[in-house]
């Protein structure tokens, strides 16, 4: 009975032995995870001040390069929060306000130098006549062009190039229909191909 006794004595210190080594075990586990979360958070956290900083001297670069004071205005720094926000939130990039609108000329200019284009303009604030439209339009096809032909595979810029395309080729028809003489001296100045004939 003795001997029994002191078996199960021994057994029941392995037992405790093994539940306590397990309990360590699990107990540097958990730590482990803990560290490794740590160190994940403060690399990300790390990136996303990298990222902002960047960011920052962007704007500043671009704003310098338009020749815009170093201290952004009131409308810019509020365009620069409203942005933040939007990002803060999550919105996806076709909801999101416009990070930096000062980067850019006027709406819908996209950066293009329109700078040949008065010649075609009737009086001083014409922005209608089919000749100054297609100027303008001319000016863009070249730029998308010039884009294209480095960054082949960006559908998107092409698809807009293709509705360029025919928006210009309506105004050159009606040219054609209303304004022989117009239409001629238009598609000269800007080297376009005509391929438009009378209809019998």
């Amino acid at each position: 009975r003795k001997k029994k006794k002191t078996e199960n004595r021994k057994h029941q210190k392995r037992v405790a032995g093994a539940r306590e080594r397990e309990r360590e075990r699990e107990e540097r586990e958990r730590e482990e995870q803990k560290r490794r979360a740590k160190k994940k958070s403060e690399k990300k956290a790390s990136r996303k001040r990298a990222e902002s900083e960047k960011r920052k001297e962007k704007e500043m670069k671009c704003l310098n390069a338009r020749g815009v004071a170093t201290r952004p205005t009131r409308m810019q720094r509020h365009v620069v929060v409203a942005a933040r926000a939007n990002r803060q939130v999550g919105l996806s990039s076709k909801n999101r306000h416009n990070a930096f609108t000062s980067c850019k000329a006027a709406r819908g200019t996209y950066n293009t130098d329109y700078s040949g284009t008065e010649d075609f303009m009737r009086h001083d604030k014409d922005v209608g006549s089919s000749e100054y439209q297609i100027a303008r339009i001319s000016t863009r096809i070249k730029q998308l062009t010039e884009h294209l032909k480095e960054h082949k595979t960006d559908h998107a810029t092409r698809r807009g190039l293709m509705a360029l395309l025919n928006k210009r080729n309506k105004l050159l028809q009606y040219l054609f229909q209303n304004d022989r003489k117009t239409y001629t001296n238009t598609i000269q100045a800007l080297g376009i191909r005509s391929r438009l004939t009378d209809t019998l």
